[in-house]
């Protein structure tokens, strides 16, 4: 009896070990609350935006099941409906999006690689720069994207509000996050 109680416990703990924490609704809304502190979220209304499917917060949770926080491809971005159109989305509506980056096609590789040097090269507001979740000065940020090549490029995420806790005050002009093929 005792070694299966002790059997059962060894594949609850590999099992949570394995499989590591799952992204919870709690997660989502403190990385938003972060993300730019001195901005009031208020009250507002909330749409979660699943890999493209709308959520109001029901049968959300079981849908973050599958995302684990250590998996380091997960993009959450939000933006406040005010900013687009009020005739489209309702007034007062928080939208956030979650998904997961998928591998890139070479063409897809060369865009993203482009318009992330179009952001270093011309904008004054610098967002907070990783590869291979390393988080970089913005001169060693320029000297790494000017030697990067498409072909060499993994993933690439580009969050347009991060928590400043986490990645710097740079991050309030977004998180530009690439992994490289090693």
């Amino acid at each position: 009896m005792r070694s299966r109680i002790l059997l059962f416990l060894l594949v609850v703990f590999q099992s949570n070990w394995l499989f590591g924490q799952s992204l919870t609704l709690e997660y989502v809304d403190q990385y938003i609350k972060m993300s730019q502190p001195e901005m009031e979220f208020g009250d507002r209304e909330k749409l979660y935006v699943v890999d493209g499917i709308p959520y109001d917060g029901v049968g959300i949770e079981s849908k973050l099941v599958k995302y684990n926080l250590d998996d380091k491809f997960i993009s959450i971005d939000y933006f406040f409906s005010d900013s687009i159109s009020t005739t489209v989305f309702k007034p007062n509506l928080l939208i956030v999006l979650i998904h997961k980056a998928s591998p890139l096609k070479l063409k897809d590789k060369k865009e993203e690689l482009h318009r992330v040097r179009e952001v270093f090269l011309n904008v004054s507001e610098f967002p907070a720069f990783m590869i291979n979740d390393k988080l970089l000065g913005i001169e060693e940020a320029r000297r790494s994207i000017s030697v990067l090549k498409p072909r060499n490029i993994d993933h690439v995420i580009v969050n347009k509000h991060a928590p400043l806790s986490i990645y710097g005050a740079n991050a309030k002009y977004g998180l530009i996050r690439i992994w490289t093929k090693n």
